[in-house]
């Protein structure tokens, strides 16, 4: 972590780190720009693509306006840590035609002293397990300052509610909020179990979920729910959900998945 938490107003620490093409990128050649920084795990199945989601939609309401910031990503994985994850995570979050993202990435050695200096971390788990990391973002002015720090960290939720999907889930319920959610369940860290198999010998530690009855979940908070044959189709049920006037779910069973990398 960081010697001294940043602050609004002081100067963002400066990094160089190459792009998806290989060109050295500087925190400082971005000064003209408002910048809002990250930092992502290319690998990650859970906060990571949801954020990504969040930048790539920023840029959207942005309009015209786009063109004067910068949405930067560092990597906060040690271990994949080569621009073939980052590419990847790109592709798969439909950033990569984004013309004002950067997903930067390094050896460990380089963005080690980046992270302490921006105060996030990140944990290798046990045996392949999943990556445990921060969820923050920054954002920094034209001038290399600091104007803000974001938290991306939803919180566990309420005991009562005992996730902060249930607690968004029961908000958009109460406001008439036509959310979709599509549930793609494989009752496990899909990554990290393969990775578990394949590089430690077939243990497997802390990646299969005991995942609830998600329909029953969703009708549990007066949302529509739907659970779809294994390996259907979800365009005709999210155009079915698109006309309905509160949240839906969409739980499509799958199997395990061979890595995208």
């Amino acid at each position: 972590m960081a010697d001294k938490r940043l602050a609004p107003g002081d100067p963002a620490p400066d990094f160089t780190l190459p792009d998806a093409d290989g060109n050295q990128v500087s925190l400082a050649g971005l000064r003209g720009k408002v910048v809002l920084l990250t930092f992502l795990d290319p690998v990650c199945v859970t906060d990571c693509p949801l954020e990504a989601q969040e930048f790539r939609q920023a840029g959207v309401l942005l309009g015209p306006d786009a063109r004067k910031v910068e949405l930067v990503a560092v990597n906060l994985n040690p271990l994949y840590s080569s621009t073939a994850y980052t590419n990847a995570f790109d592709r798969q979050e439909r950033l990569a035609n984004v013309p004002n993202w950067l997903f930067l990435t390094g050896s460990p050695a380089q963005l080690r002293p980046i992270w302490k200096n921006y105060g996030v971390a990140s944990e290798a788990l046990p045996a392949g397990s999943m990556l445990g990391h921060s969820d923050a973002a920054f954002v920094i002015g034209p001038t290399g300052r600091l104007r803000e720090e974001l938290n991306f960290d939803p919180g566990p939720g309420t005991a009562a509610t005992q996730s902060s999907f249930a607690t968004e889930l029961a908000t958009a319920v109460q406001y008439g909020i036509n959310t979709i959610t599509v549930v793609y369940n494989d009752n496990a860290y899909g990554n990290s179990n393969r990775d578990q198999r394949e590089r430690f010998g077939g243990r497997e530690i802390g990646t299969e979920l005991r995942n609830p009855d998600f329909v029953k979940f969703a009708e549990a908070f007066g949302a529509d729910a739907v659970r779809l044959p294994r390996g259907a189709d979800v365009g005709p049920a999210i155009r079915d959900a698109l006309g309905n006037s509160r949240p839906s779910v969409i739980e499509v069973p799958m199997d395990r998945l061979p890595s995208p990398f």
